[in-house]
């Protein structure tokens, strides 16, 4: 009898032993699922927190509409009746829940995830409205972090701007109202970019000129842009440095010019 209690005692402590370290493992596991699932936001090397956490649908991170848009300086409007967000600002963004069209500044585009309501809030697709307003959006699979780099200051003529590895500056600004013709000059770090000047009276009349690099000066290139072409606006009030590598259209820097 005492060897079956004493058989029956290393039993139970032996399936305590199991309990116990499975236990360990579903508690380990779990927290480095939930680790690993969260999704990092920064924006120009500061971390956006959300209330509550972005999530990844279609192949897109979508985040929480207000604090995006805020943390880009926009003003936002939600209206409950017809579902739709709207956005203000140096741009403005338009979109309807469940609903793959979107209006930047009026032109409709096409959404590959669209906004919706998830736990009684609104998400809406972090890259779109990045690039919408001209930031660059980068993702790492790996840590599951989304950075934007996003210049908004508006530049004097004279000062560059850096987004991402591209720096790049408006030197001097040369603009003959009366023969109606133009002429841009700067200094940009790479010969790899697909770059272009914006010159606009407002945002429906503009002319635009794709970078000509000139000779190097160190480790930058000397370019300009809009000799030989004629300057069909009768004021620039402010210039728009535009990339457009790889079929996408980002905007890299903004210039006030003073008349």
């Amino acid at each position: 009898m005492k060897r079956l209690h004493e058989k029956i005692r290393h039993v139970l402590i032996f399936l305590i032993i199991i309990i116990m370290c499975g236990s360990m493992t579903a508690n380990i596991s779990t927290a480095e699922g939930s680790g690993s699932n969260e999704i990092k936001v920064f924006l120009n090397g500061e971390r956006l927190e959300f209330d509550v956490n972005p999530y990844i649908k279609n192949s897109r991170t979508l985040v929480p509409f207000r604090k995006i848009f805020e943390a880009f300086g926009l003003d936002v409007q939600w209206n409950p009746t017809n579902k739709t967000v709207l956005a203000t600002g140096k741009t403005e963004i338009s979109l309807k829940i469940n609903d793959s069209t979107a209006y930047v500044n009026g032109t409709k585009k096409g959404l590959d995830a669209p906004p919706e309501i998830t736990s009684s809030r609104t998400f809406v697709p972090l890259r779109f409205i990045g690039e919408s307003i001209g930031a660059v959006v980068d993702w790492d699979g790996k840590t599951k972090t989304v950075t934007i780099t996003y210049e908004d200051k508006i530049k004097d003529i004279g000062e560059s701007v850096s987004l991402g590895d591209l720096n790049v500056s408006i030197d001097k600004v040369d603009i003959d109202y009366k023969a109606k013709t133009y002429l841009v000059t700067g200094k940009v770090n790479t010969d790899a970019r697909d770059l272009y000047a914006y010159l606009y009276e407002n945002p429906d009349k503009y002319v635009f000129a794709n970078f000509d690099l000139l000779e190097k000066d160190g480790d930058y290139f000397n370019f300009e842009c809009g000799r030989f072409r004629s300057l069909k606006i009768d004021k620039v009030n402010y210039i728009y440095i535009y990339d457009f590598t790889n079929g996408k259209k980002t905007k890299v820097a903004e210039y006030m010019i003073k008349n």
